[in-house]
């Protein structure tokens, strides 16, 4: 009878060990871009529990009893072994996460405007009536059953099939204002996953700048602060225009079309001993660039020469 009883507690004692180092996951088949929760079950007090949950080897994905993961973009399905740690040591009870395969949401631009990576730039234009055109460059387009474009302007989000969004039939948009518009194309796959990639789209022209300085630029003495005052001409440039400010090649501030001051104002607090910038020895230069994606202007101050003060002795 003691044997009897002894076995009954090392079965139910195993069975606490096993719980302790085992886990569910949901959703079971996941879509590319969606969060699974993973969670230990029955877990030990005290105990620290590590992920490896991109099949990557190494236990450093999460840390707890509960941690969510998001599987990236991928067009193929993917069998990812997930593996759970307790204290270090993997629990040796390895899963495999089934993720599905997403659709390719990818466009080409057929309007005649530029069309970079995500930014399509109507360089150029007046501000109204710009027409663009998009067709279909979808890697699965035969697995995709259907897309939504919203052109991020306000208008109806607009739906189409694989019969009248494709390689040789192009959907047309008219925007009117400057500056830029996010475009943003869902495709949904046989398998029930969904995609989305944003463009950007920019109306605009070649930023102008222009810029001068009140105070004269050499003999001066470290700290010295000095005034640049903006040609009034930016402020006809495009929304989306940035404009940054250098030391010879050091960032040292940025704005954008809202936030563009009149008078840049900056302080030398060093001496432009040792300085060189477009063949000028011992000198600073103040560098505006104006960039949006139609192109970039720069203007340069140049030379500023500052001395350190002399020290006592």
């Amino acid at each position: 009878m003691r044997s009897f009883v002894v076995v009954l507690f090392l079965i139910g004692f195993s069975r606490v060990v096993y719980g302790q180092c085992t886990f569910t996951y949901s959703p079971s088949n996941p879509c590319p871009g969606s969060t699974v929760t993973f969670t230990v079950t029955n877990p030990m007090a005290g105990a620290v529990y590590t992920w490896d949950l991109d099949g990557g080897g190494t236990n450093n994905d999460g840390t707890g009893t509960m941690v969510t993961y998001t599987y990236p973009f991928n067009t193929s399905p993917a069998s990812v072994v997930v593996k759970l740690f307790k204290d270090g040591t993997n629990c040796n009870n390895n899963q495999t996460v089934m993720v599905r395969a997403a659709p390719d949401p990818s466009i080409g631009v057929t309007s005649g405007q530029q069309f970079d990576g995500s930014i399509i730039s109507a360089c150029g234009g007046t501000g109204v009536n710009v027409i663009v055109s998009i067709n279909n460059t979808s890697s699965t387009f035969n697995s995709n059953t259907g897309y939504s474009i919203n052109w991020g302007d306000g208008s109806p989000v607009q739906n189409f099939t694989n019969s009248n969004f494709n390689l040789n039939m192009p959907v047309s948009h008219t925007f009117s204002g400057f500056g830029y518009k996010t475009i943003s194309v869902t495709a949904t796959h046989t398998n029930g996953c969904s995609w989305t990639r944003t463009y950007q789209f920019f109306n605009g022209n070649n930023p102008t700048v222009g810029m001068t300085l009140l105070q004269g630029t050499t003999g001066l003495c470290a700290p010295t602060t000095l005034y640049f005052p903006i040609n009034p001409s930016y402020q006809s440039n495009p929304p989306g225009t940035t404009y940054t400010f250098y030391r010879n090649a050091l960032q040292i501030a940025q704005f954008t079309q809202a936030t563009m001051v009149d008078t840049f104002v900056y302080l030398f607090d060093i001496s432009s001993c040792g300085e060189m910038y477009l063949g000028y020895n011992n000198a600073f230069a103040i560098r505006l660039i104006a960039a949006n994606p139609c192109d970039t202007s720069e203007v340069n101050v140049v030379p500023i020469r500052l001395s350190s003060n002399p020290i006592e002795d």
